[in-house]
Parts: structure tokens; C-alpha cells; sequence
């Protein structure tokens, strides 16, 4: 090895141990926002979902009006789990403009508008929170013994 190979390679090394670093840090900060979402998605399921379509997503049984199962969503659409549908259900401001709204469902995506934040902040923290709903309800779903849920997206 020539000298001046050898002087960058000791001239790059704490750039190489910077570069390793962040990418461990990045890491493990992707595990934790993984486990949080998860949580949250869990979490807003139980708290505004499951009265009407179960603690297990199969149809709470007790009630008037129940809500439909929601573990074979992707069976019922060839194993692929329907993620954007489920988005806009949830969200429902899109189907409540155009006519096409469940009355009984609340439109989450109003209700979970917070208050006094930008309108783009705003938009930010409705988009992801009903995207955690929807990867739990994702969660929920039974095998098919087809294919896997695709159709993830975000």
C-alpha cells in the first residue's frame, strides 16, 4: 500500500465510526417509532373502534348496530389486505363528499383534526394516525393460507 492510501485511510476512519454510529442510531429509532405506531394504532382501535366491531375485530355482538367484521378483509379481496379502502373508511371525509358514507361510522378523519396546529400540521397528524389504525387493523387479519397482505403503503 502507498502512503497516500494508507493517509486517507486513516484521515476517513472517524468519519467511517460517525457514519456506523448514526446508522445504529437510526435504527434503533425506527424499531421505537415501529413500536409506537403499533401501540397507537392498538391503542385508538380499542378506544374508538372496537364497541362496535370487537376488541378482536370480528363484530362486537352486544350492540345495536354492530360493525362489520374486519378480519377477512383481505380475504375478501384475494388475499391482498385493501389498505387505501380502509384508509378512506376510516377517514371518511372523501366518501362523505361524495355520498357514499356509512351514517353509522363517525368520520374519524374530523374527529381526529387537532386543534389550533397549521392546517398542513394538522393534516400530518391525522394522515398518520389513521394510517396506524389501518396497520392494526391489518394485524387483524386472518390467514388466508393464500397469498400475504399486500397493498401497504406509507
Amino acid at each position: 500500500m502507498r502512503p497516500a492510501q494508507l493517509r486517507y485511510l486513516v484521515s476517513a476512519r472517524p468519519y467511517v465510526s460517525l457514519v456506523l454510529a448514526m446508522a445504529g442510531l437510526l435504527l434503533f429509532s425506527t424499531a421505537e417509532i415501529c413500536a409506537q405506531t403499533a401501540e397507537t394504532g392498538k391503542a385508538d382501535y380499542q378506544n374508538y373502534c372496537a364497541g362496535c366491531h370487537g376488541t378482536g375485530g370480528t363484530g362486537a355482538k352486544d350492540v345495536d348496530i354492530p360493525g362489520p367484521d374486519l378480519t377477512h378483509l383481505s380475504k375478501e379481496n384475494g388475499g391482498r389486505f385493501p389498505f387505501q379502502e380502509v384508509y378512506d373508511v376510516i377517514d371518511g371525509r372523501k366518501l362523505a363528499a361524495a355520498h357514499k358514507r356509512l351514517l353509522d361510522m363517525p368520520l374519524w378523519g374530523v374527529y381526529f383534526e387537532p386543534q389550533g396546529v397549521s392546517k398542513g400540521a394538522s393534516e400530518a397528524a391525522v394522515k398518520s394516525r389513521i394510517t396506524d389504525l389501518v396497520r392494526y387493523v391489518q394485524s387483524l387479519q386472518q390467514s388466508t393460507g393464500t397469498a400475504t397482505s399486500t397493498g401497504m403503503q406509507q
